[in-house]
C-alpha cells in the first residue's frame, strides 16, 4: 500500500493549492452571473425574505446606499475573499497534523474551528455577491448584506459554543441572532462574545497571538466607523478594507505557521516511517 505520509516542507508555509483558489474565484464569477438572471433573482428574494433579518444601518450605508466599487476596491475585496479560503485551509492543515499525531483532542478542536472558518468563507462570498448587486438590484444587495452581517454576528457569538459543543451550535445561535435575541446590546450576546474570546485565548491548540489578531478586527472596525461616520464613499469603503487586511492577514498566517512548526518537529519520525513503509 502506498504511504500517505509526507515529510515537512522544510520551514516553508503551506498555502492552499492554486487550483482551489481558481475554483473559489470561478464560483464567485458564476454566482454573480446567475443571481442576475431574473427568475433566479425572484427566487432568491422570496427565499431570503423568509429569514427574519433585522435591518441595521452600517457605517457605510447610513443615510444612503453603498456606492459602486472602483477597480481598486474590487482588488482589495478579492484579496480578502481569497484570504477567507486560506484561513479555512490553515485550520484544515492543523486538523490534518493532529490526525497524523493521533491527537484526538486537538483534531476535534481543529475540526470545529475549520467549520467556523468555512462559515467565514460563505460570509465572504455573500459580501461580494452583495457588492456585485450595487446599482443593479438594490433589494437583493441589501438582503445579501444583511445575511452577511448576521453570519458575522453568528460567528462572534457562536464560535465559543462551537469549540465546546460542535458545529451544530451555530444553528441556534444564527436563529437567535436573526430573531434579535442575541446582540451586543444584551448580556447573553456579551457573555457569548466573551466566551468566544476565551476559546481563542485559553486553548493550547490556538496559535500564539491569534487571540490578539482576532480582537483587533472589531476594535479597528469601531475606530473606522468613528472616522468615517456618515461618509458614504468608495474611498472610505476601500480604506477600511485595506486596514482590515493586516489583522486578517495575521489570522491567515498564524495557523499556517503553527502547522509548519508542527511538521518540522515531526519530520524525523515521518521520514523514518516513510522509509520503513517503502522497505516493506
Amino acid at each position: 500500500m502506498r504511504s500517505k505520509l509526507k515529510p515537512s516542507s522544510n520551514g516553508c508555509i503551506t498555502w492552499a493549492p492554486l487550483h482551489l483558489h481558481a475554483a473559489w474565484l470561478a464560483l464567485l464569477g458564476v454566482l454573480i452571473v446567475v443571481i442576475r438572471v431574473p427568475m433566479v433573482t425572484r427566487i432568491l428574494e422570496t427565499c431570503l425574505s423568509a429569514v427574519p433579518l433585522r435591518r441595521e444601518e452600517s457605517s457605510f450605508t447610513k443615510g444612503g446606499v453603498l456606492p459602486p466599487l472602483s477597480a481598486f476596491s474590487w482588488v482589495i475585496h478579492l484579496i480578502l475573499y481569497s484570504m477567507s479560503l486560506e484561513m479555512a485551509h490553515g485550520w484544515f492543515k492543523l486538523k490534518e497534523s493532529a490526525s497524523m499525531s493521533e491527537d484526538a483532542a486537538s483534531k476535534k478542536y481543529y475540526s470545529r474551528f475549520f467549520a467556523v472558518y468555512c462559515a467565514a468563507c460563505v460570509q465572504s462570498l455573500l459580501t461580494l455577491l452583495s457588492h456585485s448587486s450595487i446599482g443593479v438590484n438594490p433589494k437583493l444587495e441589501a438582503v445579501l448584506l444583511l445575511l452577511d452581517q448576521r453570519i458575522i454576528q453568528t460567528s462572534i457569538f457562536g464560535t465559543g459554543l462551537v469549540s465546546a459543543f460542535g458545529s451544530a451550535a451555530f444553528l441556534p445561535v444564527f436563529w437567535a441572532v436573526t430573531a434579535g435575541k442575541l446582540s451586543f446590546g444584551n448580556w447573553a450576546g456579551r457573555l457569548l462574545a466573551s466566551f468566544t474570546v476565551y476559546s481563542y485565548g485559553s486553548k493550547r491548540q490556538v496559535p500564539k497571538f491569534y487571540c490578539w489578531a482576532y480582537l483587533s478586527v472589531p476594535l479597528l472596525q469601531v475606530l473606522l466607523r468613528n472616522i468615517f461616520e456618515g461618509v458614504i464613499t468608495d474611498f472610505a469603503h476601500a480604506v477600511s478594507a485595506v486596514v482590515l487586511i493586516v489583522p486578517l492577514g495575521l489570522m491567515t498566517f498564524l495557523p499556517k505557521k503553527k502547522y509548519t512548526e508542527q511538521m518540522d518537529e515531526k519530520e524525523p519520525a515521518l521520514r523514518t516511517q516513510i522509509t520503513s513503509t517503502k522497505n516493506h
